[in-house]
């Protein structure tokens, strides 16, 4: 049972519904016993009695049967979703390489070489590193049939292409460094992010690869996300997409990476309340999309959420909710936002409704989606407590909430939460505030925060100056 648990841990919310459909297609019978099984495993986890709530009788031999179905049947999926994601012009080359090696074994040796060189210029164009590996390989293995090969000039190419490859591992290797440390709650900062760089030998640069870009885009942005800070890398990431400008004619090749690094972007922009850049790289995101549909099922719920967070933070708000409550799969960050919104329109009983649809554990959201969102989500629900009036209630969610986050939050430099929850609290118990830590979370949202903690200060300034809560965050955010 724990490697079916894995498997689905491996699911997004979207692909869970996807995977139930699938096993309805699959399925040659009107039994669904399988599909039974797996929602039981993904909404109680910890049950020990599968068999007896599947079958009416203990049947362990068919419960066994059934268990084994259902693991083949994630597997299955999960490949054909990761096949899905492959880069088409990756699945082209393979298939050289294949038929090469096929045409080997009927003896065209000829013939299976030229389509190797052809493999071979292609992987290049497209800085396809790692199949350009595989080609060579496939040389190197065939050599003796074809004695055109000059093995010294081999040696060089094979050299040139694993200085990319030894390239891409670096920038592997620096972001693992730095998810290590993040969870070792080691404080990060711009120093030893440099530090790191450089001891790997990494610089920005024209040579660099679509995938080491994006790779560096991806460390930039875990450096925000681990310094709270979605400011300070913004000239870092132009000109890294300054890089990607420049590959115009590679970037219909590499769409996956592209569309990887226009969402970042987009994300980085409305995180640092810029809605100019924001709405470009957004425009720019959407329009790629559309460009290439099979990876829309990877990207929409992005999408989504982006267009949701532009249209309410530009005034239009019913458009913003409008564009959430029509969401099919009913996932965690839209239901967090949409929340969100519907505090900022005072539909409290609405918004408090959505918080009791997200059923799964606070380890489980943690694990999916990082707890800096299970952090925002129990701030939203001590809100709405307050707004609700439940003090029996209130109280406990806020010993629950010190208790899981408070020691973690002090070790990693975010004590404006902790200085933010003090003052709801003190709001809803005494009706007054402690004025120097009000002082000190200000200073903190004036000096550039993250649109989400501006959010959070703006409900409590409007509590306080009794003024029209979306108004004041429009405000604040446009500050």
């Amino acid at each position: 049972m724990k490697n079916i648990q894995q498997l689905i841990s491996i699911l997004t919310e979207k692909e869970q519904v996807e995977f139930i459909q699938h096993l309805k297609k699959k399925n040659k019978t009107k039994d669904e016993k399988n599909i039974q099984l797996f929602k039981l495993i993904l909404n109680e986890p910890h049950l020990n009695n599968y068999a007896e709530r599947i079958y009416a009788e203990s049947n362990k031999n068919a419960f066994h049967a059934l268990s084994k179905r259902l693991q083949d049947s994630l597997v299955d999926f999960i490949a054909i979703k990761a096949f899905e994601n492959e880069n088409s012009a990756e699945q082209e080359l393979f298939k050289k390489i294949l038929a090469a090696r096929i045409l080997v074994d009927h003896q065209n040796h000829k013939f299976a070489f030229k389509i190797l060189k052809k493999a071979e210029s292609k992987a290049k164009q497209l800085e396809l590193y790692s199949i350009l590996r595989e080609v060579y390989s496939t040389i190197l293995q065939f050599a003796n049939l074809y004695e055109k090969i000059n093995v010294t000039e081999l040696k060089l190419r094979i050299a040139k292409n694993q200085q990319h490859l030894d390239l891409e591992l670096r920038l592997q290797l620096v972001e693992a460094e730095l998810k290590l440390s993040a969870k070792k709650n080691k404080i990060l900062d711009s120093a030893y992010i440099e530090k790191l760089l450089h001891e790997h030998q990494i610089e920005i640069k024209e040579e660099l690869t679509f995938k080491a870009l994006l790779r560096l885009f991806t460390i930039l942005d875990l450096k925000s996300h681990l310094e709270s800070n979605y400011f300070a890398n913004l000239k870092e990431l132009e000109k890294l997409y300054a890089l990607v400008h420049q590959k115009q004619h590679l970037q219909h090749r590499h769409p996956y990476e592209h569309l990887q690094i226009l969402q970042l972007l987009s994300y980085a922009y409305f995180r640092s309340r810029d809605f100019k850049h924001f709405k470009k790289y957004l425009d720019k995101f959407e329009q790629l999309l559309e460009q290439n549909l099979p990876f829309r099922n990877q990207f929409d719920e992005d999408l989504f959420l982006l267009k949701a967070y532009y249209f309410n933070f530009t005034g239009k708000a019913s458009e913003a909710i409008q564009l959430l409550e029509t969401q099919k799969t009913k996932s965690f960050l839209p239901q967090l936002f949409l929340m969100t919104c519907y505090i900022q329109q005072n539909e409290i009983k609405k918004a408090y409704q959505t918080l009791q649809q997200l059923y799964q554990s606070d380890l489980w959201y943690a694990k999916n989606h990082g707890e800096i969102w299970v952090i925002k989500k129990n701030l939203i629900e001590l809100i709405l407590l307050v707004e609700l009036d439940k003090y029996d209630v209130f109280e406990s969610r806020l010993h629950s909430f010190q208790k899981k986050f408070f020691k973690k939050l002090k070790s990693t430099g975010n004590e404006r939460v902790i200085v933010f929850t003090k003052l709801i609290t003190d709001f809803y118990l005494n009706q007054n505030f402690d004025q120097q830590q009000i002082k000190i979370l200000e200073n903190s949202v004036f000096k550039k925060e993250d649109i989400f903690m501006v959010c959070f200060y703006a409900w409590l300034k409007a509590k306080v100056e009794s003024k029209d809560l979306y108004g004041l965050t429009l405000e604040l955010v446009n500050n």
